[in-house]
Formats: C-alpha cells, sequence, structure tokens
C-alpha cells in the first residue's frame, strides 16, 4: 500500500495527535450538578442502589475511548489517501490523442464533432480500471498535454473539459512522437486517436517506429457527412497608383461529392462589393479574381452560401484579408527640364519625384522606378524604367535606332495593353520619331506603318517603355492621354513588385517586427482573448489558433491582421474510419470494462461515519457515560 496524500510519516504524527487530543479528552471528569434535596439521605440511597460497578465503570470508559479513536484513525487515513501498490503496476498505460483541429468543428454530428469527440473520450475515461493510467493530448498544429499521466479520473475528465478545438490544421506527426516517448517503459501501452481523419499521414519514419515498438494504435472515428464548400484563398493588393482601387484573388473548392450552386459574396469593410453566383462539380477548384474593386479601405470578406442549404463546415465558408497600406512610389527624371513631364507626375500624390540633370546622374540605386527624358545612360540604371526620345546614348542602348521617321501617326494601337488603359492615341499629331528596332522578346503597344512609336519590354530582368518621340514635339501633352500614359507604366512597374497579400494561416507561428523600443505588446484573438506577448529583438512570436481579423496593440497603437484557416485536408470533411498509413495495422477499440469506484479513502470516510453514530447512540443510551 502506498499514501498519495500524505507520507507515512506525516500520517503517523497526525494520527498520534488526534489519538493524544481524545485521550486528553476522556481523562477530563464529569462534575455533577449539585442539587438540593429536602431529605438527603432518601436520595443516598437511591443513587447509592443504581451505582455500577467500579470494573463496569472502567469498560465502559475504555469502550468510548476505543471507538474515538478508531474514529480519528479512519479519518486520517482517509486524508492520507490510501492505494494498493499493485493498482499501478498491472494495468494499462494509454495516450488518447484528441483531434481538435478546424475540421472537427463541423456540425453534422449532435453539438458538433469536438463535442462527439469530447463524449468518446469520457467513456474510455470513464472505462478505465484501478489500475489504468492515461495522458490527454490535443492535437492540433502542435500536441499539448491536457494534463499529467494520472489513474484518477476526476483529473482526467478535468483536463478533458478545459479542451477548446483550434482553427488550426490537424498534424499527427508530433502527437504520435509524445505518445511514443511518453509510453517508452510502460507496462500494457496503447494509443487512442479520436478524430475524424482529416489529416495528411505521418513520416513513414514516425510509422516503422511505431511499428518497432509494438505499441497497439486504435482510432475511434466521428463525422457523418462530406458535404463541404470552402474559401480555400482569399487575398487582397491594393493598386499602387490608386489607392481607392485593389485587387483581390479568390479560390473556392468543392471538398464533397456532389455539384454544389455557390453564391459568392464579397465585402469590404463590412459592406457589400460584389456578389457572383457559381456552379462547382465534385472536387472542383474555381479562382476569381476581381482587379478594380472599390469600396473597401482595411479588410475585405468572402462568404459563400450553398444554394441547397448550408454545408457541415460553417467555419470554412467565411475568410478575411487585409488590405496592404500604399506607399508612396519613389520616381527619378533625368532631362534637360520638361514642364509637361514634370505637372503630368504632380497629378498623382502618392509619387515622390526627384529631378537631376543629365550631367549629375550616377545612378538610380534607391529608386522604385526612372524616366529619362531625351536621354540614355551609359549603364543599366537597375530599376523599371521609361525613355522618352532616346538618344545621345554612348555604349549601352534600351532599344536600338535606325532612323527617323517624318510625320508618324497611330494607325496600329494595342488596345488590350495595360499601357493604354483609358488613353485615345490615334488623332494624336507629332512631328518626328525615332524608327526603333525592338527586340523578339519586346511588345509593340502602338506603331505606324514604318515602325514602332510605343514600345514594352525587358531589359537585365526590369521592365521597360520606350516612347519613340519628343512629346515637346507632338500634341499629346494637350491632352488627357499624356498624364494617363505615364501613370499607366509605373502602375505597371509598381506591379512587378506588389504582390498580392496573403493572410498568414491559423496554426502559423507569426513573427512580427514591432520596435526594440516596444514595452507593452498584446495579441487579441478575434474571440477577444488577450494574449501578453515578449519582445526579442524587436519581434515578438505568436501562434495563432483561430482564424479571423486579430488586433496587434503595440504601446496603445492597434494594428489589424487577418488570418485564415489552413488550406488542404481540413475543409475535406469525409469521416475517414481507419486511414491507410502504409502497411501498419489498425488495433481494435482499447476501452476496458467499466469500473466502479472503490477508493480507500471513501470506505474510510463511511467507516467513520458509522462509528460516529455508534458512539452517539452508546452515548445517549448510557451505554459508555
Amino acid at each position: 500500500m502506498q499514501l498519495l496524500g500524505l507520507t507515512l510519516a506525516q500520517w503517523l504524527g497526525l494520527l498520534a495527535a488526534a489519538a493524544a487530543a481524545v485521550f486528553a479528552l476522556h481523562l477530563l471528569r464529569v462534575h455533577r450538578r449539585r442539587v438540593e434535596v429536602p431529605f438527603l439521605a432518601l436520595w443516598q440511597q437511591a443513587v447509592g442502589t443504581s451505582r455500577p460497578s467500579r470494573l463496569w465503570a472502567r469498560l465502559r470508559w475504555l469502550l468510548s475511548l476505543v471507538l474515538g479513536v478508531l474514529i480519528v484513525a479512519c479519518l486520517t487515513l482517509a486524508i492520507a489517501d490510501p492505494r494498493l501498490v499493485t493498482a499501478t503496476a498491472g494495468g494499462r498505460t494509454l495516450v488518447v490523442l484528441l483531434d481538435a483541429s478546424a475540421s472537427m468543428l463541423a456540425t453534422d454530428e449532435p453539438g458538433g464533432r469536438f463535442e462527439a469527440a469530447r463524449r468518446h473520450v469520457r467513456r474510455l475515461v470513464e472505462s478505465l480500471g484501478p489500475a489504468d493510467r492515461a495522458l490527454l493530448v490535443r492535437m492540433h498544429a502542435v500536441a499539448e498535454p491536457l494534463g499529467p499521466l494520472a489513474s484518477d479520473r476526476t483529473v482526467l475528465l478535468q483536463a478533458l473539459d478545459a479542451a477548446r478545438p483550434t482553427h488550426a490544421p490537424a498534424r499527427p506527426e508530433p502527437a504520435l512522437r509524445l505518445a511514443l516517448d511518453a509510453l517508452r517503459g510502460q507496462p500494457r501501452p496503447g494509443i487512442v486517436l479520436v478524430s475524424d481523419g482529416a489529416f495528411e499521414p505521418p513520416a513513414p519514419a514516425t510509422l516503422e517506429e511505431l511499428q518497432s515498438s509494438g505499441t497497439p494504435l486504435a482510432m475511434v472515428s466521428v463525422g457523418r457527412e462530406d458535404r463541404n464548400v470552402a474559401v480555400t484563398a482569399l487575398a487582397a493588393r491594393r493598386h499602387p497608383l490608386d489607392r481607392t482601387r485593389c485587387a483581390l484573388l479568390v479560390e473556392l473548392w468543392n471538398a464533397g461529392t456532389r455539384r454544389e450552386r455557390v453564391e459568392l459574396r464579397l465585402l469590404g469593410d463590412g459592406r457589400p462589393l460584389d456578389v457572383e453566383h457559381l456552379e462547382l462539380e465534385p472536387g472542383e477548384r474555381i479562382r476569381r479574381v476581381r482587379d478594380d474593386v472599390t469600396g473597401a479601405d482595411r479588410l475585405v470578406e468572402a462568404h459563400i452560401v450553398l444554394a441547397d442549404g448550408p454545408d457541415a463546415l460553417p467555419l470554412d465558408d467565411r475568410a478575411v484579408a487585409r488590405i496592404p497600406e500604399r506607399r508612396r512610389m519613389r520616381v527619378l527624371t533625368v532631362g534637360e527640364g520638361n514642364l509637361y513631364l514634370e505637372a503630368a507626375l504632380l497629378l498623382d500624390e502618392y509619387l515622390d519625384v526627384t529631378h537631376v540633370r543629365p550631367a549629375e546622374y550616377r545612378d538610380a540605386h534607391g529608386y522604385d522606378a526612372a524616366i529619362f527624358d531625351g536621354f540614355v545612360p551609359p549603364a543599366p540604371p537597375g530599376v523599371d524604367a521609361i525613355f522618352l526620345h532616346p538618344t545621345g546614348g554612348s555604349g549601352w542602348q534600351p532599344i536600338a535606332v535606325e532612323g527617323r521617321i517624318e510625320r508618324p501617326s497611330f494607325e496600329r494601337v494595342d488596345r488590350d495593353h495595360p499601357l493604354v488603359r483609358w488613353v485615345a492615341l490615334r488623332d494624336v499629331n507629332v512631328a518626328e520619331a525615332l524608327r526603333l528596332r525592338p527586340e523578339p522578346r519586346d511588345r509593340i503597344v502602338a506603331s505606324d506603318p514604318r515602325g514602332p512609336l510605343l514600345v514594352e519590354g525587358e531589359r537585365d530582368g526590369r521592365r521597360i517603355v520606350v516612347l519613340a518621340f519628343d512629346v515637346r514635339h507632338s500634341d499629346l501633352v494637350l491632352r488627357a492621354a499624356w498624364p494617363l500614359l505615364l501613370l499607366n507604366a509605373l502602375e505597371r512597374f509598381a506591379e512587378t513588385s506588389v504582390e498580392l497579400l496573403a493572410s498568414p494561416r491559423a496554426g502559423e507561428v507569426w513573427t512580427l517586427p514591432v520596435g526594440a523600443t516596444a514595452r507593452r505588446v498584446r495579441m487579441v484573438e478575434p474571440d477577444g482573448r488577450l494574449h501578453p506577448l515578449a519582445v526579442r529583438d524587436g519581434r515578438i512570436v505568436f501562434r495563432a489558433e483561430q482564424a479571423g481579423a486579430h488586433v496587434l496593440e503595440v504601446d496603445g497603437r492597434r494594428e489589424l491582421i487577418a488570418s485564415q484557416l489552413p488550406p488542404g485536408e481540413e475543409s475535406r470533411i469525409a469521416p475517414v474510419r481507419a486511414p491507410r498509413w502504409g502497411s501498419l495495422h489498425w488495433s481494435r477499440a482499447l476501452e476496458g470494462r467499466p469500473q466502479v469506484d472503490r477508493t480507500p479513502w471513501a470506505w474510510l470516510a463511511a467507516v467513520a461515519l458509522v462509528l460516529l453514530v455508534v458512539e452517539w447512540l452508546a452515548y445517549h443510551r448510557r451505554w459508555t457515560a
């Protein structure tokens, strides 16, 4: 027998102190009450005839003392929580992996899949025998033990009740590794996986180690339906030269086995932006790109509604993404001075323009784009560039010049090219233009029958736009087409460096810069939970368990961070009864027979209560007094 509540020395000390207190109380003499009577001799005769013998009085006193000592002995032993030594040595040792990933929030079970899994685990814990021990592990992006390896069912059930589902993906690899480490050297080990099977299989090395260890692996499957359409991706990009517009990428996936009719709703900052009706075949993925979305400034949201009622996983029917802040574009202009060029660039407040003369030009390092007006640098500028009437170069040439064209006209214009969007060029008058010879991979956007007038291409990995004439010798600068052409070219340059801003995923580790001087940093999750964060080297590290809009608070400043659900298997919610993991053989359920809780402390407390009742009856019946 071993004592789990107290050590043997502590119990003996407590028992001795309690027994001494009981003995001291019994040593106290009972003082009889003084009563005056009219005739003393008569009362002396009555008392004398009822007084018991001295031997019987001693026996009654001893019985009362024994009952008191037995009561305190039972109570102190119950406090010590005695257990048989064989209770741990002869039982099973189980590790229960409870799937808490995003797919477990499906609603096709009463109360949801996670609640169904919790009920299965509860039945398994209640079926543990007095010799069994179990460890509960919450399995999502990481393996998280919910408590110690314990045989006390109360402790296990409290840990189970505290478990919560996440929006992270399920990864069995770390969970199985933890289980194998916890079961190493334990008697009769076993692993129970309670899940819907929506995850990738673990690595072959882990499966080989599991098989070589001889540890049985059983699975309790939850889930009933497979119908689900998900928003698997949502990304946003602000147009670099128009802060009122943004581009969106939305991806939908029909992970079920039936054709679905879906209404896709786009919202910006909580206001409706667009609605589209789609049909998806089983297993089909559809991508939709919106290049010209207005009305959103901070957050965009994609929400799908199925025509035939909701699917089994509402969680992935909605996704949010943050629209990135637009930064200013740094532009270098090189020329002898062109008021028409300077005036056109002033139309966009998000352009930071610097002008230098050709003699002052060294390089374009530190700029996002460069505009060379009647000048060709001696070497490639290293940035995207616009060349207006590229003459005067020595050495390097962005495009070959073979002569001149008198009074050219824009007879051919590629209306589908982004450079000439909203630009009218056909009636533009030009005095003279250079006869250009484009390279094979260049694209001619506008041309005269005698040669190209507007060319787009790439040199040394950088995009270039070449206009073959001096704009001051044309009426182009008097038209709205002139600033539109320039801004369209700069926007094309910005598109090469501005990518769609994809939201981080739930379950991933976020490393975010907050500055070395940050002192008070907190992350507010979508459900309102606060997480104080430590700053190291000007950065914070945070693992999100939920998808949605998070708020990062840094010394009172608030920054919005939108996270999305993990891609892949979490949206494929068809329940898997026994996943095929190589040659791994799944065992039968490892549940035991339900056992009645016969813990010794409860019986000892009951015995103490019975003895207390017996002592009360003996006292009031005058058996011990």
